[in-house]
């Protein structure tokens, strides 16, 4: 914590004594003076329980055998971090973007891939139109040059086949 109370509230009564002393020998009103007082006070609440719920989170260095040495610098990793940094980070995509099927190895769900691969190429394609690039059933008509009902026959065939895979 980065906050010390008492010495920070001392700090604020001093500088307030000042200021106030000052604020009167320029001949402002008692409310007014009070009103700042008033206003500065909350911001100095408000900056302690930020404070008091915020932690910064300086960086260190590699562990070492002592534990870690600090560093004042962006390239170490904090102490509170250290440990949760494998599940901050995020795998490298190795797949072809511009590949039309790379939206299939996205895919987290091993039941749900496993339905898809099983699909025919056709099959992956409407799917792929319909879900991924979201075209409507119209617009996927015109490109297989098929009517709009056998394109929603063959998504609900799809959609059957997946759920019972």
């Amino acid at each position: 914590m980065k906050f010390n109370y008492g010495l920070e509230k001392k700090k604020f009564d001093e500088n307030w004594a000042r200021t106030e002393k000052e604020y009167r020998e320029a001949g402002m009103a008692e409310e007014a003076i009070a009103a700042m007082r008033e206003y500065d006070w909350e911001m100095f609440k408000k900056e302690r329980t930020y404070c008091l719920h915020n932690q910064s989170l300086e960086c260190y260095s590699a562990r070492n055998d002592r534990g870690f040495d600090y560093v004042d610098s962006d390239e170490g990793v904090s102490p509170y971090l250290y440990k949760f940094r494998d599940q901050f980070s995020v795998p490298e995509v190795t797949t072809n973007p511009d590949r039309r099927d790379a939206w299939i190895d996205e895919i987290d769900s091993k039941e749900l891939l496993s339905a898809i691969r099983k699909l025919s190429e056709e099959e992956q394609e409407i799917i792929r139109l319909y879900a991924i690039e979201e075209y409507t059933v119209t617009e996927i008509a015109a490109m297989k040059a098929v009517s709009q009902p056998a394109v929603t026959k063959k998504i609900q065939r799809i959609r059957k086949k997946i759920k019972t895979a």
